[in-house]
C-alpha cells in the first residue's frame, strides 16, 4: 500500500452492517470505481470500534462519518475527495 493513498474505513460491525453498511459499501466501491480513483485509495472494512449508537460509521483520511445512509453517502464521498482528488 502506497503511503499516499486516501484510507477510506467502513464498520463492518454487526449494528452498522444490518443499519445499511453492505449498501453502503457497494454505492463506495462504484463511486471509487466510476471516478477512476482506485489506484488512489486503500478502501478496507474493520471491526466496531464502539460508536455503535452513532452509526453507520465510516472514516475517509482522519474525518469520521457517522449516521451515514445510501441518501448521503455519495455527499461525503464527492465532498471528501473533492478536496483530496480532483483539485
Amino acid at each position: 500500500m502506497s503511503a499516499n493513498k486516501t484510507k477510506i474505513r467502513i464498520c463492518m460491525g454487526s449494528s452498522c452492517y444490518t443499519r445499511g453498511n453492505d449498501k453502503i459499501l457497494e454505492i463506495a466501491r462504484d463511486f471509487i470505481e466510476k471516478q477512476g480513483i482506485s489506484d488512489q485509495v486503500d478502501f478496507r472494512g474493520h471491526l466496531c470500534k464502539g460508536q455503535c449508537n452513532k452509526g453507520p460509521n465510516l472514516s475517509i483520511g482522519d474525518t469520521e462519518y457517522h449516521e451515514v445512509s445510501e441518501s448521503n453517502i455519495r455527499l461525503i464521498l464527492n465532498e471528501a475527495f473533492e478536496k483530496i482528488c480532483f483539485r
